[in-house]
Formats: C-alpha cells, sequence, structure tokens
C-alpha cells in the first residue's frame, strides 16, 4: 500500500512538471505555430503521462492524454493545423 502511495505521489509530481512545461510551450506555439519541434515538445510530455497513467491504472487521466496525444498527432501529420479554438483545447485538457 505504501508503494503505491509513494508510486501516485511520484507520478502527481512529474506530472505536474509536464503539464507546467506543456503550458509555456502552448504559448510558445501560439506565436509560432509552424514550429515542428515546438508541437513535438507539447506531444511528448502527454505522450508519457498517458503511459504511466496506464501503468497506475489511472484511466481517466490515461484516456484523456491518449485524446491529447492523438489530436497533437493529428497536427504533427498535417491533417489539422493550429487554431486558437486548439490551443483552448488543449489549455482545458492540462487544467
Amino acid at each position: 500500500m505504501d508503494e503505491d502511495t509513494g508510486f501516485l505521489r511520484d507520478f502527481i509530481q512529474e506530472a505536474s512538471e509536464h503539464l507546467h512545461d506543456i503550458e509555456i510551450n502552448m504559448v510558445e506555439w501560439e506565436r509560432n505555430p509552424d514550429d515542428r519541434e515546438i508541437i513535438n515538445s507539447i506531444f511528448r510530455p502527454f505522450h508519457t503521462i498517458k503511459g504511466v497513467a496506464g501503468f497506475l491504472n489511472l484511466q481517466e487521466v490515461n484516456r484523456l492524454s491518449h485524446q491529447l496525444e492523438s489530436l497533437l498527432d493529428e497536427v504533427r501529420d498535417g491533417r489539422i493545423c493550429h487554431s486558437p479554438e486548439l490551443s483552448d483545447l488543449i489549455f482545458d485538457g492540462v487544467d
């Protein structure tokens, strides 16, 4: 039980850092919507959160992270473009 609590505590701390990084990179992406590296720097933390949430059986966090990761994957593939609505959706997911 204590081990599970420790894993969860570590996850919360790590996820908080990832979410902070995402917010910073989202602001930069709004300034430079064609910068592919910024998109990747937003995608990767969601991917990490998704994986660890899955490992910890945090299904809602895993599902939301997967949806946001999939959305960003569509941006990376050029199927959708940056827009204020897209930014709002990602910021809502972070919140």
